[in-house]
């Protein structure tokens, strides 16, 4: 009766297994293990995509930036107007040539008034364009008054009411408050944008800036 009773207690000693407390702790490890795991490649991925929007948003503000300049540099005045006809450090109006235009009669140099401008609450930089002959614009960013002569050209623009789009003349860019030149004495532009990858705190940004010295100023 005795040796039966050694196999079953060796039996039972071979098969003793982890205890309850201990399969709860195990299981506990690899919850934190997963989740940090987790939170890891989470990171990853935004950081990927912080980095892919922002890079999406400078080729789109570079590209701007370009065409800006080009027209810029070949601003001109006519009769009695300067160059320049509006200067705000968030909204530049100019005249310039109009490449796509034919000459005629009352506009024989085929000038174009062509207005850029940032709508500061949406973050959009907006090129507006119209005879010269037609009013300037209202203050709205884009004017509707300029029909359907419009373009978004950049988005994410976080300038806003603290950095100045457009500084004249060598001013400071960190003051919005300072007075702008007289428009037939401009003789020399800043265009800067910040852009940003989101529109919450400490969101990553970048900043595009060009100088552009004008040609004919004054009226």
């Amino acid at each position: 009766m005795t040796e039966p009773s050694g196999r079953l207690s060796h039996v039972a000693a071979g098969e003793s297994g982890f205890t309850l407390a201990e399969l709860m702790v195990a299981a506990a490890l690899l919850i934190v293990v997963l989740l940090a795991a987790l939170a890891v490649f989470d990171l990853f991925g935004r950081n990927d995509k912080t980095n892919n929007t922002l890079t999406a948003a400078q080729d789109t503000a570079r590209t701007a930036l370009d065409q800006m300049s080009r027209e810029l540099v070949n601003a001109q005045s006519s009769g009695s107007s300067s160059a320049v006809l509006e200067a705000t450090p968030w909204d530049l109006v100019f005249q310039a040539p109009d490449p796509l235009a034919s000459p005629s009669p009352s506009n024989p140099t085929n000038l174009q008034v062509v207005r850029y401008c940032l709508d500061t609450p949406t973050g959009v930089l907006w090129r507006q364009w119209r005879s010269p002959t037609a009013s300037l614009p209202s203050g709205d960013c884009p004017d509707t008054g300029w029909s359907s002569n419009r373009r978004e050209l950049a988005d994410r623009v976080a300038n806003g009411g603290q950095n100045r789009v457009f500084t004249y003349n060598g001013q400071d860019p960190s003051d919005v408050n300072a007075a702008v030149p007289a428009l037939g004495t401009i003789n020399s532009l800043r265009v800067s944008l910040i852009l940003t990858a989101g529109w919450v705190a400490h969101a990553a940004t970048a900043q595009l800036a060009t100088g552009v010295f004008l040609r004919n100023v004054g009226p």
